[in-house]
């Protein structure tokens, strides 16, 4: 319930602030449990999700938490923390048992945020291992662009995908996890070279965060 009217209470600031196309929307499974996984460049990405997507229950690290405001509306919304200095095995329970129960799970796979939309995405093998774990698919996305306000971005959702049905090693992870960051990638570079204009646009603001980034 708390979900429902935060998602209408934030509706219009959202799309105002933060106006977003959505391409690919139908390829998310209105039903059953599925992970979606995406590119990770701002605390904006979250919001995005929450608007545009089915009810998902994000995956976010332990520190958020301890924010007062940030945490306290991120834990009614039933966001799974993770400790990743110290991983516990209570977390990992609880996004089994919702995938299960037929709910949707959203993460980052590289598990942290990047400083550009074009840097490289190294994915980490925990959605790898849930999707495999649970044989729920997976619907890759990709954020176009860093998330400002006021700043017209676009979303587009790649085609759900289900692993092969083999048993779970560190090479069949880290082979996977490679599927999964190309997917993604190809999704994003994709988009880009049908849009030249907007391309071109993007190219020139991850320069300029590049730039800010290596003077810090």
């Amino acid at each position: 319930m708390f979900y429902f009217l935060l998602v209408v209470f934030f509706a219009i600031p959202v799309f105002i602030l933060l106006p977003t196309k959505i391409i690919g929307k139908k390829n998310v499974p209105k039903k059953g449990g599925v992970i979606l996984c995406g590119n990770h460049q701002s605390n904006h990405d979250v919001i995005l999700i929450m608007m545009h997507f089915r009810k998902a229950k994000n995956l976010a690290k332990i520190q958020l938490k301890k924010t007062f405001l940030v945490g306290t509306v991120l834990s009614a919304l039933g966001t799974i923390f993770i400790d990743r200095d110290k991983p516990g095995i209570e977390a990992f329970k609880k996004v089994n048992k919702h995938l299960k129960a037929g709910g949707a799970i959203n993460m980052y796979p590289e598990g942290t945020r990047r400083i550009t939309s074009s840097d490289n995405l190294a994915a980490k093998n925990g959605a790898v291992m849930f999707a495999m774990k649970n044989d729920v698919p997976i619907v890759p996305y990709a954020i176009i662009r860093k998330p400002r306000w006021f700043r017209k971005n676009v979303i587009v959702v790649g085609e759900p995908f289900k692993f092969e049905n083999e048993k779970i090693t560190k090479e069949v992870l880290e082979k996977n996890g490679k599927i999964l960051s190309d997917k993604i990638i190809d999704i994003r570079n994709n988009y880009l070279k049908e849009h030249e204009k907007f391309a071109k646009i993007v190219a020139k603001e991850n320069a300029k965060l590049k730039t800010k980034s290596a003077k810090k």
